[in-house]
């Protein structure tokens, strides 16, 4: 562990990256396998922000999209989407200073996949300027939204931002929170919210109390306190929608990451498939009471977690599950490939 305990971030994500049904830990560069061993470090050095998904749903697997402060332990790089399972940089954004924001979500639906984006230009918390790039790595443009926080909020599939208007130096002593929407043709963003009565979080981060799926129909509440810190207000969207999917909090990677949302420097919570326009829809949890008899036509065996487990065509299928003497394969017809799920102890 000493050759990657020094490129650690202020965050932790937990997350099956290698689709055998056991959860690794991102631990910024370093990446820890479910047996307490190191599974990788990507010797990037230490950063600010750090978002695991499925951004780029036409590779295999997650993809996990950080910004970093030392340019020298970075190689120049400001930020970099790489694969989660292996450490392998598949495209970067060059930059010469420290890189403390940076955000991923599908924002913009003329491209596939979710884009990303990160204050590489100056580095400020609030700047606009930086690098805003498609899943395949296409630059999109320098005109950039809000790298603080993001939000499921509306009726369609895309991502909004999360944000908040606040002067380090002013005599105010919290940020006045608002939720933004990308206006991908003119490249700028458009507040469509703007709460009276409630402060932001974290200084010039900008969070809320909290930001989750609480209600069940995959849009997300968020919780902010009250001024006078007297109490929390949640606040719910009442757009209608289209778009019927079940609840992300049934999502293996989703709830936890509500969990550690507040740990350290908050990162806002993501689910481990891609969510975006032109999604799939995500196969039904399979959830059970621990101890219950098995229900008829069902082989006894802990569930297949998330679509996630599901591997590239001709890559081995199955592996050993707990409780099982021998592999186990089941067919996956709705997930991110059409090969089977590979199936593993949870």
């Amino acid at each position: 562990m000493s050759s990657t305990s020094s490129y650690h971030l202020n965050d932790a994500t937990v997350a099956d990256l290698t689709g055998d049904g056991r959860d690794e830990i991102v631990y910024g560069a370093m990446t820890v396998n479910h047996n307490g061993r190191p599974l990788y470090s990507s010797r990037l050095g230490h950063g600010d922000t750090l978002h695991v998904s499925d951004p780029d749903p036409s590779r295999p697997g997650q993809e996990i999209f950080s910004t970093f402060e030392s340019m020298s332990d970075s190689g120049g790089r400001g930020a970099a989407l790489r694969d989660a399972a292996t450490g392998e940089i598949i495209w970067s954004m060059p930059s010469t200073r420290d890189v403390g924001r940076g955000a991923a979500g599908d924002i913009d639906p003329t491209h596939p996949g979710a884009e990303a984006w990160a204050v590489t230009v100056d580095g400020e918390w609030n700047s606009r300027a930086g690098e805003l790039r498609a899943a395949d790595g296409t630059l999109i443009g320098t005109d950039i939204p809000a790298a603080n926080f993001m939000i499921r909020w509306d009726g369609d599939l895309l991502r909004e931002i999360l944000d908040h208007e606040f002067d380090p130096n002013g005599d105010e002593p919290a940020g006045r929170p608002y939720i933004a929407k990308w206006d991908w043709e003119e490249r700028e963003q458009r507040e469509i919210l703007a709460p009276e009565g409630v402060f932001s979080n974290n200084h010039t981060k900008g969070t809320p109390v909290l930001r989750a799926d609480l209600f069940g129909d995959r849009r997300e509440e968020v919780i902010w306190r009250l001024e006078d810190d007297s109490a929390l207000r949640i606040l719910t969207t009442t757009d209608v929608t289209g778009h019927r999917l079940r609840t992300l909090m049934h999502d293996p990677q989703y709830r936890p990451a509500v969990a550690w949302q507040n740990e350290s420097h908050n990162q806002p919570p993501h689910p481990g498939f891609f969510s975006g326009t032109d999604m799939e829809e995500p196969p039904a949890p399979d959830i059970r009471y621990v101890g219950a008899p098995p229900a008829d036509g069902d082989d006894g065996l802990p569930p297949v977690r998330s679509a996630a487990r599901c591997t590239a065509p001709g890559r081995p299928a199955s592996t050993r599950r707990c409780g099982s003497p021998t592999p186990v394969t089941r067919s996956c017809g709705t997930g991110n490939c059409p090969g089977p799920y590979r199936t593993g102890s949870t």
